[in-house]
């Protein structure tokens, strides 16, 4: 069947066409590793701090500040100061940073992605945004005070 001068074709051609077109398309990969995952191999998981690198010079325990974890039911949460949100995704980029988006509800519903690198054993935050493109932190620099976001080092 064809109609309008040809533009339908009901033969091989089309079909050999739609077989190509598929086999073209990107099919996402079955084990493609999951977020979790992700942050696991790049050794985002733990509690991070300031002052965490001084517990191995014998000093007092220091709190953490920033924490990546698992649930037991599987979820990954980021901890910041007393907010807790969902890490929604996590991919490592080609200069070795790795981004992470997050979603929190409390105070209020909003999503927001980080860029995190590493520097010898510590990490810095390089990005920090929200859902409307207003960054907190913009190159490794504190938006507001126009300071350097310091490293932070393993406590965990």
């Amino acid at each position: 069947m064809k109609l309008k001068r040809g533009r339908y074709q009901t033969n091989g051609t089309a079909r050999m066409r739609l077989a190509l077109f598929l086999a073209l398309v990107p099919v996402p990969a079955a084990n493609a590793e999951s977020a979790a995952d992700t942050m696991k191999s790049w050794g985002l998981l733990g509690k991070w701090g300031t002052e965490c690198h001084k517990m191995a010079w014998g000093n007092d325990s220091p709190q953490p500040e920033v924490t990546f974890a698992i649930e037991p039911d599987g979820k990954l949460i980021y901890e910041n100061s007393g907010q807790i949100g969902d890490v929604t995704s996590a991919s490592v980029n080609a200069d070795g940073s790795i981004t992470v988006k997050l979603q929190f509800y409390r105070p209020n519903d909003h999503s927001r992605t980080m860029v995190v690198e590493r520097i010898g054993q510590s990490i810095r935050t390089i990005l920090n945004r929200n859902e409307r493109n207003e960054y907190s932190v913009r190159n490794g620099i504190f938006v507001t005070t126009g300071k350097q976001v310091p490293p932070l080092y393993k406590c965990s």
